[in-house]
């Protein structure tokens, strides 16, 4: 099991030889580690007898056609709870310092459409955003299609800026394109209960930036 103590003593929230008290003493924070012999049906038994608002997990770039099309442990996790889910990537890009523990969010990408709605989206990358150490956040909508793109109210604040980009063609190829080129810390993408993860061979769209991401990945389900 990862020692949670060891790290925050690292990242300086605790101090040195701190007892497991400390923990939610001074930073209010419980700790609880379960072990399962199966990650999911483990995972979804915790979810079934605790109230969760997020699940943490890793995810791999899938290469061949079959891994394409067949949904990995944390893909049938976000499909079966219906909870947001924050995918990252075993081997990609993070945003928090293993050093130090700082958020380091700069460029927040958030792909949207009319369809489903992505003002959850946005106000999740927006709160993410208020815990990063970067001083200055980048968010960029994201629209692809050929009719004009949806027109979004904006949350002014001093530490933001907001780009609109309009792309034409397949939505997935164009959301990790435009994440390879802006550099993305965090995709962020609203998810449709119903027709959201992993409910289709062929997937949605968010299935598929998941699948081939090696950038984190954070899906806020709606409920119809």
């Amino acid at each position: 099991m990862p020692g949670v103590r060891e790290m925050l003593e690292k990242w300086g929230y605790l101090e040195r030889g701190s007892n497991r008290g400390e923990v939610f003493d001074k930073l209010a924070v419980r700790v609880v580690k379960v072990q399962v012999a199966d990650a999911y049906k483990g995972v979804i038994e915790v979810l079934q007898r605790r109230s969760v608002d997020l699940v943490v997990v890793p995810s791999e770039p899938h290469g061949d056609l079959v891994s394409l099309l067949k949904p990995s442990t944390a893909e049938k996790i976000a499909h079966e709870t219906r909870t947001m889910t924050l995918f990252v990537p075993a081997h990609g890009k993070g945003f928090v310092s293993v050093d130090k523990g700082e958020l380091k969010l700069k460029n927040i990408l958030i792909p949207i459409n009319y369809e489903p709605n992505p003002r959850p989206a946005m106000t999740y990358a927006l709160r993410s955003a208020l815990f990063s150490s970067e001083e200055m956040i980048h968010l960029h909508l994201l629209y692809v299609g050929d009719g004009p793109a949806p027109v979004l109210r904006e949350t002014e604040k001093p530490y933001l800026t907001w780009h609109q980009l309009k792309r034409k063609g397949d939505p997935t190829e164009q959301i990790l394109k435009a994440a390879e080129e802006l550099d993305a810390d965090l995709i962020v993408m609203a998810t449709r209960s119903g027709s959201g993860f992993f409910d289709s061979w062929r997937g949605s769209v968010p299935d598929k930036v998941v699948r081939r991401t090696k950038w984190p990945v954070l899906a806020v389900p709606l409920e119809e």
